[in-house]
C-alpha cells in the first residue's frame, strides 16, 4: 500500500492518527510507527538525493503483535519506483495532446534520461490507462466530444477534465485516489 500527501500539514494529520489506523497487510490496529524517510534521486540530477516520503512500519518488536511489514507514504508529486515527477509526466502528456510525437514530447522536457526512457514511459502510461480511466469514471464523466480516436488522447482529456482546477492533474489524481498513477 502506498499513501500520498500534498503538504506537510497533511502528513502531520496522518501521523497524529497513525496509532488508530489499520496496517494494510495484517489489518491490525495500534502497531504502526514511523520507520524513517524514504529517499531517492532527483529527476534533474543523478547525484542529488531528495526525501520522497516516509516509511511506516507495523511493529513486531518487543512482544508487539504487528506483522513486521512496511509501506510508504509519498509526496503526491512523486511516483512510486520512479525518478520522474508527476509534473514532468503531465508536461509530457500535454505535449502529446498538442500533437507532438513521443520523441519530441519527451525531448522538450530536457531531462537527463535517454530517448528510450520516453518510449518506455509512453508504453507504461498507455498500458495502464484502463485502470486510470476506470478510476476517473468514478470521479467524473468523460469528455463528450473528443477530436481524436487515440485512446491515450481520450485518457489525457478525461484526466484534465476530472481535475480541471489543478495545475498538475496527475498529482491530484494520486492524492484523490491514494494510489500511484502508474
Amino acid at each position: 500500500m502506498i499513501g500520498f500527501y500534498k503538504r506537510a500539514v497533511d502528513f502531520l494529520a496522518f501521523y497524529r492518527q497513525i496509532k488508530l489506523l489499520q496496517c494494510p497487510h495484517c489489518q491490525r490496529t495500534g502497531y504502526l510507527i514511523l520507520h524513517g524517510f524514504l529517499r531517492g534521486y532527483d529527476e534533474k540530477s543523478s547525484t542529488k538525493k531528495i526525501i520522497r516520503g516516509h516509511r511506516v512500519f507495523c511493529s513486531d518488536r518487543n512482544r508487539r503483535e504487528g506483522c513486521g511489514c512496511t509501506f510508504s507514504v509519498l509526496k503526491d508529486h512523486l511516483l512510486k519506483n520512479s525518478t520522474i515527477t508527476t509534473k514532468s509526466i503531465w508536461d509530457f502528456l500535454s505535449n502529446i495532446l498538442r500533437g507532438m510525437s513521443t520523441f519530441a514530447a519527451f525531448n522538450l522536457l530536457a531531462l537527463p534520461f535517454s530517448v528510450t526512457s520516453g518510449y518506455r514511459l509512453y508504453k507504461r502510461i498507455f498500458q495502464n490507462q484502463n485502470i486510470s480511466r476506470t478510476r476517473l469514471l468514478n470521479k467524473s464523466p468523460p469528455p463528450v466530444k473528443v477530436p481524436s480516436r487515440n485512446p491515450l488522447i481520450k485518457t489525457i482529456l478525461h484526466l484534465k477534465a476530472a481535475f480541471a482546477r489543478n495545475v498538475n492533474p496527475i498529482a491530484a489524481y494520486q492524492a484523490h485516489f491514494q494510489t500511484s498513477f502508474l
